[in-house]
Formats: C-alpha cells, sequence, structure tokens
C-alpha cells in the first residue's frame, strides 16, 4: 500500500471518529432539551429535519399540523409564520430547516 494512501486512510478515519463525537455530543445534550418538529407528510423539507435527527439517534416528537388543527395554532403562536417545518428545541424556535441554527442549538456547531 502506498504511503499516499496511508494517510488518505488515516484522514478519513480521524474524520470519521470527529463525526462519530459530534452524534455523541448531539445525542448528550438533546435529552435535556424536548425536540418537536411541527411537519406534515406532503412537505419534504419536513422529512429532511425528520431524517437528520433519527440519522443523530436525536429522539423527536412529530407534530402533524395538516391532521391537528391544535398543532397548527401551535405552530403560529410559537413562530408567527403558518409555514413548516417548525422545529423547537428547548426554547429555541427555528424557522424551516435550517441545519446551522439546529447544530447550534444542539451544541453540535
Amino acid at each position: 500500500m502506498g504511503e499516499k494512501k496511508k494517510k488518505e486512510e488515516t484522514k478519513e478515519k480521524k474524520e470519521e471518529k470527529i463525526e462519530i463525537k459530534k452524534e455523541e455530543k448531539a445525542a448528550e445534550k438533546a435529552p435535556g432539551k424536548n425536540v418537536i418538529v411541527y411537519s406534515a407528510e406532503w412537505c419534504p423539507y419536513c422529512h429532511k429535519a425528520i431524517d437528520f435527527f433519527a440519522e443523530k439517534k436525536i429522539n423527536i416528537e412529530v407534530r402533524d399540523v395538516s391532521r391537528n388543527p391544535n398543532y397548527a395554532k401551535e405552530v403560529v403562536e410559537k413562530s408567527g409564520q403558518t409555514g413548516i417545518p417548525i422545529i423547537t428545541i428547548g426554547n429555541d424556535v427555528i424557522i424551516g430547516f435550517n441545519l446551522p441554527a439546529i447544530k447550534k442549538a444542539l451544541g453540535i456547531e
């Protein structure tokens, strides 16, 4: 095996370890914070948000605004918006699938 290939593999392993640590950190942070995703089945960005939390192994509550009008009211009360997804992480309200804001709220910037 060439020297260059060994260095690349070592770099990849380090990056993988860093990503695992970030995911562990997210999983540690999130249990103290209630995570709610206001969504609808037809919303592609809602699915992206839900998939992100699943990938990070963060438990969430999904509230479908198209099936429960009370959830739609909550969205407007919390965000002043009718669009989705609206994500609450603890006291933070995130409008849309804003990955930098989600990571910041989780403490995994």
